[in-house]
């Protein structure tokens, strides 16, 4: 009996000291650094957030002049002739060239260029809005599939252990049939047994399999790289749902964007509104054109010019009305998005209590099978309980760690979907 206990004792602790943290082991932060430093989505992201950098320079230079040139070569089938009473005089040529260069520069637009301005500030802000929000997201996966490669691993311990120890129960009851202690039925029911718990383990190390693949899809990496993860630290959150909930309508992403598309839209009613105020320009330049009967065939100018829509058939206050109900819809979307954010705080608050008090309900339950099983295997050597009775306690001790384990990593993924929720992951 001593040598069973030992030898089930050095399964077990070799078994998870294949999860002790290595020197080169790979923690939760490394794994989102390298996620988001690979990942296509993120990198095209960040080439929007670029664009709209660029867009806010290109409106700025509304506010510097422009210049403009133009050359032509033009024909007429009768030369241009002056009449002044009875004398006609010819004032053009036949054919001639000409060329000219323009500079206009704004002076006063009635604030659409600062509106421009200001819309293309906004503009970035939403950019870098969409790019936190996906970086938040793809956090969220990597962590998901880090905490189902932790989960994987331990439940395949279980998995082995129950193996181990089944195999080892196998040589005990093919010691007592030699011995004629026990029936033959007990051999066959704890070879049944031994299948199941091999398919176990197939079925557990598959599920590792497939978790390592996923995480390194979202890694970039080849998918049959082979990595050893930390375990998670396990600290509890503390905090009441009331102040989660206050963090996350100030921290959440979506309630940032849509604030930000308020204030796009609310710009660009005052775009609208400059488009119907006076425009003023200076426009500046230099023109040549050849013509003979001309004293002065080039000429230097410079106006001064005023331009303003009087009257645009109701097309401005047409698209204010029409601003004016998407900002309401906007509104209604903040309500809606506030609720949201609410529910997902108090959903995510209430699984890691939920995970909280199944941890320490399980682990009682592992100890207390644990126990169970030593007992009935003791009993069943002295010829005191019956084969059926250490299977039950075989399948109850595994049923009892898969339920710990599941617990454990429940509450990790709880307690990193209650910081996605609040905004801080």
């Amino acid at each position: 009996m001593i040598f069973k206990k030992t030898l089930t004792a050095i399964t077990l602790a070799g078994s998870l000291l294949a999860f002790l943290p290595a020197a080169n082991a790979e923690n939760l932060q490394q794994s989102w650094d390298i996620a988001l430093k690979h990942n296509p989505m993120i990198l095209a992201s960040a080439k929007q957030v670029e664009a709209a950098e660029i867009g806010i320079e290109g409106a700025k230079a509304q506010r510097m002049p422009s210049v403009t040139g133009s050359a032509g070569y033009t024909w007429f089938d009768n030369p241009q002739v002056s009449i002044a009473g009875p004398m006609e005089m010819q004032v053009s040529e036949k054919k001639m060239y000409g060329y000219g260069v323009n500079m206009s520069l704004p002076i006063y637009t009635g604030g659409y260029i600062s509106g421009s301005v200001k819309n293309a500030e906004v503009g970035l802000d939403i950019a870098q809005n969409d790019k936190d929000s996906l970086i938040n997201a793809i956090k969220l996966r990597v962590a998901e599939s880090y905490i189902n490669i932790l989960r994987t691993q331990r439940l395949m311990v279980v998995a082995e252990t129950r193996l181990d120890s089944l195999r080892q129960h196998h040589k005990n009851v093919e010691q007592l049939l030699e011995q004629g202690m026990v029936a033959k039925s007990d051999l066959l029911s704890v070879q049944a047994s031994l299948a199941d718990a091999k398919q176990s383990l197939l079925q557990a190390e598959n599920a590792k399999e497939l978790a390592l693949a996923q995480y390194n899809y979202l890694l970039g990496r080849d998918l049959e790289y082979q990595v050893v993860l930390e375990d998670l630290d396990h600290s509890e959150i503390s905090g009441s749902l009331a102040n989660f909930v206050e963090q996350a309508r100030k921290n959440r992403i979506e309630l940032v964007k849509a604030e930000n598309q308020k204030r796009s839209l609310l710009t660009s009613i005052d775009m609208v509104r400059a488009g119907v105020k006076p425009n003023i320009a200076l426009n500046t330049g230099y023109k040549y054109q050849e013509n003979s009967f001309t004293k002065h065939e080039g000429q230097w100018s410079a106006t001064i010019g005023v331009q303003w829509k009087l009257f645009d058939g109701g097309q401005s206050g047409k698209k204010k009305a029409e601003l004016m109900k998407q900002i309401s819809a906007v509104d209604e979307q903040i309500i809606d998005l506030k609720n949201r954010v609410t529910l997902e705080v108090r959903s995510a608050w209430l699984n890691m209590n939920e995970t909280k008090l199944r941890i320490a309900t399980v682990k009682e339950a592992v100890s207390q099978s644990e126990e169970s099983l030593r007992n009935i295997k003791a009993k069943y050597a002295a010829g005191m309980s019956t084969h059926s009775e250490v299977l039950d306690a075989e399948a109850l001790r595994e049923l009892s760690s898969s339920n710990f384990y599941n617990a454990k990593y429940d509450a990790a993924l709880a307690r990193i979907e209650l910081r996605h929720a609040v905004g801080v992951l």
